[in-house]
């Protein structure tokens, strides 16, 4: 059993019983996860979100079958999975090269490495502007910011200075006729 210390600075600590191994996995229908304890006190997996994932699967299996998605903020990509399973293909953004390292390993023992997936590291809204310049589109959209982050050079994510900004670039990457948007949030003070 584990135990994580929030601290007054943001940080914190695990606490355990005994020491546990570097990683182990975690199972959820046909997926496998690896799972271990950050020191953000997030363990690589919300399962909270699996309330969302048979209808994300339902979104993208409607007639016309297959969708072109976009996942932002996507962490170690259990999303991104079950999307490109139930037959999307997804571009999963996060700004931490260890995370998407961490999601490509979560594909490979998912059976999923060769899953119609794009890993892009880097800033989501200068991700984003980019494919507004490159006219590209999405049928659906997912996004689980967080209330603060750093892209891979530095960039600030703060929710409340940039989420309606981003929210508002989103409008111009869907497609004419989207097929949802699934947008999830833990921070306080948002409901």
């Amino acid at each position: 059993a584990g135990v994580y210390h929030r601290s007054s600075d943001g940080g914190g600590r695990w606490e355990f019983r005994r020491q546990p191994p570097p990683n182990w996995p975690v199972r959820w229908d046909s997926f496998t996860f690896l799972v271990k304890p950050t020191g953000f006190g997030h363990m690589g997996l919300f399962p909270e979100h699996s309330c969302h994932w048979d209808w994300v699967t339902r979104q993208i299996q409607q007639p016309p079958a297959g969708a072109n998605i976009l996942h932002l903020f996507a962490y170690t990509g259990a999303m991104t999975l079950l999307a490109a399973r139930a037959g999307a293909e997804v571009c999963h953004v996060d700004a931490v090269a260890d995370i998407n390292d961490w999601a490509r390993q979560n594909a490979a023992a998912s059976g999923l490495s060769q899953a119609p997936v794009r890993w892009i590291t880097d800033d989501v809204s200068k991700f984003v502007a980019r494919e507004i310049r490159r006219g590209r589109k999405y049928d659906g959209v997912i996004l689980d910011p967080p209330s603060y982050g750093k892209g891979p050079h530095g960039e600030k994510w703060i929710l409340e200075e940039h989420l309606v900004k981003l929210l508002d670039m989103l409008m111009q990457v869907v497609s004419d006729k989207p097929r949802f948007a699934l947008f999830t949030c833990h921070t306080l003070g948002f409901s």
